[in-house]
C-alpha cells in the first residue's frame, strides 16, 4: 500500500468516526426515547419494518444506551414516538411510507431535539 492510500485511509477512518461522534451527541442530547411501533405483517408498516431491518443494528453500534424501543402490534398504525426532555412526547404517523421517508422523519425528530439548548416546549398542535 502506498503513502497515498495510507493516507487517504487514515481521512476515511477520521472523518468515520467524527460522523459516528455527532450522531451520538445529537441524538443523546434532549432526546430521551425512538420508540418504532409497527404491525409486522401489514403493508402499511412495510416502510418501517424495512427501515429497523436496515438501520437498527448501526444506530444500536453507534449509541449503545440509547433506548431504541420496537414495538409490534397486530393491526396498528405504523408510527414513531419520540421522547424528549421534561416528558415532551412527538408522535408522526408512518403509515404507507417508504424506507427514506421513514429515514427523513427520523432524522426531523433527532435534529428537533439538538437544535435548541433549551427543553421543548407541550405543544400539541405542532406538526413535523
Amino acid at each position: 500500500m502506498c503513502i497515498r492510500d495510507r493516507i487517504a485511509c487514515k481521512c476515511l477512518i477520521n472523518w468515520i468516526n467524527i460522523k459516528e461522534k455527532y450522531m451520538k451527541s445529537a441524538i443523546t442530547k434532549n432526546l430521551r426515547e425512538l420508540r418504532f411501533i409497527l404491525c409486522h405483517k401489514s403493508n402499511g408498516s412495510k416502510g418501517l419494518r424495512t427501515f429497523i431491518y436496515n438501520n437498527y443494528p448501526k444506530l444500536k453500534d453507534a449509541n449503545p444506551l440509547f433506548p431504541f424501543m420496537v414495538r409490534e402490534c397486530e393491526g396498528v398504525q405504523a408510527n414513531i414516538l419520540a421522547r424528549y426532555s421534561y416528558g415532551v412526547e412527538r408522535r408522526v404517523v408512518v403509515e404507507n411510507c417508504t424506507e427514506e421517508e421513514v429515514n427523513k422523519v427520523v432524522e426531523k425528530l433527532v435534529d428537533l431535539a439538538s437544535k435548541s439548548e433549551e427543553p421543548l416546549k407541550k405543544d400539541p398542535s405542532e406538526t413535523i
